[in-house]
């Protein structure tokens, strides 16, 4: 149950963590974008 608990808890970091990483990506690209035009 503990190790359950805690493989979830993981996979919810994870998920948060691609999720602000994906974000700062498309605010980056955004940026580049403006910067070329």
């Amino acid at each position: 149950m503990y190790s359950k608990k805690f493989r979830y808890i993981i996979k919810f970091l994870t998920m948060k963590s691609t999720l602000s990483f994906r974000k700062v990506e498309k605010h980056c690209i955004n940026r580049k974008t403006t910067l070329y035009r």
